[in-house]
């Protein structure tokens, strides 16, 4: 599946890519996609957030408890709660439930790029001003203080237990804007 700069996607279909027009205003643009664990595929667009399973589309916005309309990026919990960056902090989604966290409830800043969960159950929130660790209701704040190349990282996510560069165990991954200098 694929997405662009339009209210378009593109399904391939062993041959050939299918497209397919959201339900969004025209002006309306997919920045982000996730295939989740139940079947459900969802949307993150400049629009809202959309959720397609069994022929049937939802459309979630700010109306509805979203931290924003614009959705930068999505991802899924281990226990299945789809986890959504925005313009405005991110949400939560665990059943027909939404929470939201921004700038007030702890978060460095109110743009999220990347969401990541960890196996030991912290959520990695990357934003235009550095890194933040979610853990037993405490917020902390990564920056170039605690060894960021810069404080606008731009993805975080882990590796599998095999290596991935020179890392020997899952680890945790964040990458920057920042040119690095050598010594």
């Amino acid at each position: 599946m694929a997405g662009g700069d339009n209210a378009r996607i593109a399904t391939w279909h062993g041959d050939r890519f299918v497209s397919a027009v959201l339900p969004l205003a025209d002006s309306a643009s997919v920045q982000a996609m996730l295939c989740a664990a139940d079947g459900a595929v969802w949307f993150g667009t400049s629009d809202g957030l959309l959720r397609a399973r069994e022929g049937r589309t939802e459309r979630l916005t700010e109306a509805d408890g979203l931290a924003d309309n614009s959705v930068l990026t999505l991802t899924e919990s281990v226990n299945g709660d789809i986890l959504v960056g925005t313009k405005n902090g991110f949400s939560r989604i665990r059943g027909a439930d939404i929470e939201s966290f921004r700038p007030q409830d702890g978060l460095s800043q109110s743009t999220v790029y990347s969401l990541y969960e960890d196996r030991e159950g912290s959520l990695w929130v990357a934003t235009k001003h550095g890194l933040n660790q979610f853990l037993d209701g405490l917020t902390i704040p990564y920056t170039t203080s605690e060894g960021l190349p810069s404080t606008t990282p731009g993805r975080c996510c882990r590796t599998a237990t095999a290596p991935c560069g020179s890392a020997r165990s899952a680890a945790a991954w964040a990458a920057s804007t920042a040119i690095a200098s050598s010594p």
